[in-house]
């Protein structure tokens, strides 16, 4: 990478991959990057032969916040994020295309969460976005599962809670009632979490 960056978005296109916000320096909410770095992939061998950085930045420097992609769309949702002088956890929720050329475009802004989330994990499956875990912006650890329904020009639609949250995390505490800093996938209509605490 051009610079040293940590808790950022990725994703791919054809031979190109993206590396979206993130921060710079071992405080998540420190350093927050907008930029998106394109890395040209040698598709024989998987190297990464060249970054360049894309003209089209993120709305707001952010970090620690979710990525899903969606065949030629990727959404940001939540983190840190710059707010005027100050860096707050956000329930804001934006969406690019990436272009043939592999480069983001400009971001849209869609419907928000219903919390304000970071440390979270999101993906998509049966035509809606699954928000799930993370820490509020009280810092509470939390166990509620949300979703939106992916409408066709890319927007979400209302979020609605899951009648199902994750089951609690022993030992419990004030702050540790939920999950966070974990792996989250979706295969066959099944979510899948991993690890995290």
């Amino acid at each position: 990478l051009p610079e040293a960056l940590a808790w950022g978005g990725s994703a791919t296109w054809a031979d190109r991959i993206l590396v979206l916000g993130g921060s710079n320096n071992v405080d998540q909410e420190i350093g927050l990057s907008d930029r998106a770095y394109i890395g040209a992939v040698e598709l024989t061998t998987g190297d990464i032969v060249s970054w360049s950085e894309s003209q089209n930045r993120l709305p707001v420097p952010m970090s620690d916040f979710a990525t899903v992609q969606i065949n030629d769309r990727v959404y940001l949702l939540g983190g840190w994020r710059r707010e005027g002088e100050t860096n707050v956890v956000s329930d804001k929720v934006h969406f690019t295309r990436i272009t043939t050329l592999g480069d983001v475009g400009a971001w849209t802004e869609t419907t928000p969460m219903p919390e304000s989330r970071r440390s979270f994990e999101c993906a998509a499956a049966n035509g809606k976005i699954y928000v799930v875990g993370g820490y509020d912006a009280g810092e509470y650890s939390r166990r509620n599962v949300y979703y939106a329904d992916i409408l066709a020009d890319g927007t979400l639609g209302d979020w609605t809670v899951c009648s199902e949250s994750l089951p609690l995390t022993p030992p419990a505490s004030t702050y540790n009632t939920g999950f966070s800093s974990f792996g989250l996938a979706a295969d066959d209509g099944f979510l899948y979490l991993v690890g995290g605490y």
